[in-house]
């Protein structure tokens, strides 16, 4: 067992959950106390989030793109969230879906694990598995490889045929099983909006003989529903410790349902319900 499946089983273990807090900032949503700088609001937003939902959760997740678009204030703050993730002993996933020629691969490689020193990255294989080899020289980290995505748009690519007969979700799907066998870290994203499809490939994972990383997207604000992913993973017999199910607006803008309490106490109720 490579680290990173080691980190989700412990995390999994000590809070009985495979809950994903994915941490987005978007400013017009967000409620602050202070008017310090920006960064530190951000990062003070998501850090008492943390803090009230720590025990019900076992990885964070946050997407690149979103600190981006405040430039280097996102980014200050995206590593003073980092640094209290890591204080929690919390899974780092950095939403990154890099892919790219090798060079470029290796850049976004050592910026994730060198620079941010996460635990685990998303991957885009569509300029073949190949290219993402820089990402693997870090073995024992971990790789969410785009298998099945949750938008409504992956049907115009995900699932066209293959010369072989397949479509290109389901030859992704087995390009990272073979791949897991030399890198335990590699694992899949499977959208959790994609119905009959989902649950499919729920139960072909539960036929490998392999512990493959999985990461749920789609579930909250997309459609996705959290019990019945439990259930598929449940009934097919998959260790549940390495699945991780991602839910971002659902927990950090939960005070936009539930009104009259703070984003804290909105947050943990959100999570409190998929119990």
């Amino acid at each position: 067992m490579n680290e990173y499946l080691r980190l989700l089983r412990e995390s999994f273990m000590k809070n009985n959950s495979v809950v994903c807090f994915g941490m987005d900032p978007d400013i017009d949503r967000m409620r602050f106390r202070s008017m310090d700088r920006l960064y530190m609001r951000i990062a003070g937003y998501f850090i008492e989030i943390m803090e009230g939902i720590r025990d019900r959760i076992s990885a964070v997740k946050p997407n690149i793109g979103y600190y981006l678009r405040y430039g280097e204030e996102g980014l200050k703050a995206l590593n003073e969230i980092l640094k209290k993730a890591r204080d929690f002993s919390l899974p780092i996933i950095l939403d990154i879906k890099a892919g790219d020629i090798g060079k470029t691969s290796k850049a976004y490689a050592e910026f994730a694990f060198k620079q941010l020193k996460v635990d685990a990255v998303t991957l885009n294989p569509y300029l073949g598995i190949g290219a993402l080899a820089p990402f693997f020289e870090y073995r024992e980290k971990g790789f969410y490889i785009l298998t099945l995505t949750s938008n409504p748009e992956a049907r115009e690519i995900e699932y066209l045929l293959t010369e072989g007969g397949k479509k290109v979700y389901e030859h992704v799907f087995s390009s990272v099983i073979e791949l897991n066998r030399k890198n335990p870290g590699a694992g899949v994203v499977i959208g959790a909006t994609q119905g009959a499809e989902t649950g499919a490939l729920i139960k072909d994972l539960a036929k490998t003989d392999r512990i493959i990383p999985v990461l749920i997207p789609g579930v909250g604000s997309q459609g996705g529903d959290y019990k019945k992913i439990i259930f598929w993973f449940r009934s097919y017999g998959y260790p549940e410790f390495s699945v991780r199910i991602n839910l971002s607006s659902h927990i950090a803008y939960a005070h936009e349902r539930f009104k009259g309490l703070g984003w804290v106490e909105a947050a943990r109720k959100a999570v409190e319900e998929l119990e």
